[in-house]
């Protein structure tokens, strides 16, 4: 095999300019002092960051405490549970049902019952037939009641688990317009 020509190379490499005189900047980076010794610094600078970290964490779990001791008060100052229907309703309430079905509106005006989602005038005249007036009565239905009041609906059977009507009183009976349960 015959050796390649390298003459072309070597005449380009002897163009080239001859490399510059590198002495002087290697004696001043020799002059410099030598480099300080960063670890005390670096040490430094990771125990602040510990101790930020652990202030973060601090003020954090501070707020949280704070929110939980804002929800633990907010849940002793909630109004109790509805008490079980007693002697208040025994004049009103009708005899012959199980739910809290009254006689009359006795405890202020009847709330707008059509509000309810699926009762129109028709099953709001009906409703008041019954012995429902307010939003509070329906939120208080346990499966029975709906089902004793269902059986009264005539035409209307279903209605009040299909469009969910207890979860909704018991959102319409917060409203400041909704008439309030009496005690």
């Amino acid at each position: 095999a015959k050796e390649p020509d390298l003459s072309p190379v070597l005449a380009a490499v002897g163009a080239l300019p001859a490399a510059p005189d590198l002495s002087p900047v290697l004696d001043a980076l020799g002059a410099l002092p030598p480099a300080p010794d960063l670890t005390p610094l670096e040490e430094r600078l990771d125990r602040l960051a510990a101790a930020l970290g652990r202030q973060a964490e601090a003020e954090g779990l501070a707020a949280l405490r704070a929110e939980l001791a804002a929800l633990r008060e907010a849940l002793e100052e909630r109004p109790p549970e509805p008490a079980p229907l007693s002697d208040v309703f025994a004049e009103v309430r009708r005899p012959d049902a199980t739910a809290n079905l009254l006689l009359r509106p006795a405890f202020g005006p009847p709330d707008d019952l059509k509000v309810i989602k699926g009762v129109g005038p028709k099953l709001e005249r009906l409703l008041h037939g019954i012995g429902v007036f307010y939003f509070w009565q329906v939120a208080e239905w346990s499966a029975a009641d709906v089902e004793a009041v269902d059986d009264l609906l005539e035409v209307f059977k279903g209605r009040i688990e299909r469009d969910a009507w207890v979860s909704q009183g018991r959102q319409l009976q917060l409203l400041p317009e909704s008439a309030k349960r009496p005690s």
